[in-house]
């Protein structure tokens, strides 16, 4: 299966040469997927539970993509997972491939600070 050309570009993003560990808000999944990281646990759309908190930390996810438009706030606190704001559907004016762009573009930029 062929992996999109974005998908090939963050990779070199990637801290030390692997695809990061995320867990994701479930409405924007998409965007781990885009980067070519490896999805341990998903959130949302509601509020983290003390179970689910628990969970999540524990598989020691890289990063959290938290979906703007929907923010629960901050999902994994003391995790050391950090936290990253995904636009989730484009503004008015924007196309499609600027705004999966932007998104990718996020990622690589948080992916790189880890």
């Amino acid at each position: 299966m062929r992996r999109p050309v974005r998908e090939t570009k963050s990779k070199s993003a990637w801290p030390d040469g692997k695809a990061p560990t995320i867990v994701v808000q479930v409405f924007s999944a998409w965007s781990a997927k885009l980067a070519g990281a490896e999805v341990v646990g998903t959130y949302g759309p509601e509020a983290v539970t003390a179970e689910q908190l628990s969970d999540l930390s524990r598989k020691k996810p890289q990063l959290v993509p938290d979906n703007v438009h929907m923010t629960t706030g901050t999902v994994l606190p003391d995790s050391g997972a950090r936290q990253v704001g995904i636009v989730n559907y484009p503004d008015k004016g924007m196309d499609l491939l600027t705004f999966y762009k932007n998104a990718a573009t996020t990622l690589e930029k948080a992916m790189n600070a880890s």
